[in-house]
């Protein structure tokens, strides 16, 4: 997870922040996730979609999606397959 998320990163600093890690457990060795910002809610469907095609683009072993909690705030998901 974490190497295909370091490939990813470069190409969408511009489009997201405040990015926190997601563990695998309460041991906090393995990342399987992160929890990041869209630039606003309104902006959030088009970062998605942004972050999916570079995705599919580079043949990263990663998803992009959003909890029902996430559905009206600008946060989403981006973990492994």
């Amino acid at each position: 997870m974490t190497s295909n998320y370091q490939k990813l990163k470069p190409l969408i600093e511009n489009y997201i922040h405040d990015e926190k890690p997601i563990y695998n457990g309460f041991d906090k060795t393995e990342i399987v996730g992160y929890t990041v910002s869209a630039p606003s809610v309104v902006r959030k469907d088009f970062t998605i979609n942004k972050i999916n095609n570079l995705i599919s683009k580079h043949n990263l072993n990663i998803k992009v999606f959003e909890t029902k909690e996430m559905e009206f705030s600008d946060r989403f998901v981006i973990s492994k397959i």
